[in-house]
């Protein structure tokens, strides 16, 4: 009989301490649903956009296209080196600038401590048979320094010409 009654307390001090961790750990998944999920996410920026339109120094002169696209440029700046917010006047551009063929040095750059960097000269082209190496920094273009030149603007700052078909 009192084998029954310990085997009967330790079942229901196991069913007891399973529906806890359970209910516990139900109420964190939820919780964490909650953390990432859109409209809450939305409300928040939303919020802080309207409280700084109000209550900025110089919030008067703030407009919420210019909030909004910021945020947007910040967003998608932190991603990763290559993500880029832009607005319809870049985007236009961009396609301006990408179609055609190109003229120039023939070299795939990019930015390392804010300079223009090489990383390899593409065969068979100006670059290429001027001896530019991997690793080669561009210091100056045309006589303006080349330090921390855009990606979007690296082929104007870096002199490529471009001829439409």
């Amino acid at each position: 009989m009192r084998r029954r009654l310990i085997y009967g307390l330790v079942i229901v001090a196991l069913v007891l301490n399973l529906a806890i961790g359970a209910r516990i750990y139900l109420g964190s998944a939820h919780a964490a649903g909650k953390q990432d999920a859109v409209y809450p996410n939305l409300e928040l920026f939303a919020n802080v956009l309207e409280k700084v339109r109000k209550e900025y120094v110089d919030g008067q002169n703030l407009t919420y296209h210019d909030l909004v696209y910021s945020a947007l440029k910040g967003m998608l700046g932190s991603l990763d080196p290559h993500s880029e917010f832009m607005d319809v006047n870049d985007y236009q551009q961009l396609q301006n600038d990408t179609e055609g063929r190109f003229g120039g040095l023939g070299l795939v750059v990019s930015m390392k401590d804010n300079y223009v960097t090489v990383i390899a000269p593409m065969e068979d082209t100006p670059g290429f048979h001027a001896g530019i190496l991997s690793g080669d920094r561009i210091i100056n273009i045309d006589g303006k320094s080349a330090e921390k030149c855009h990606c979007r603007k690296r082929s104007n700052c870096c002199g490529a010409s471009r001829t439409r078909r």
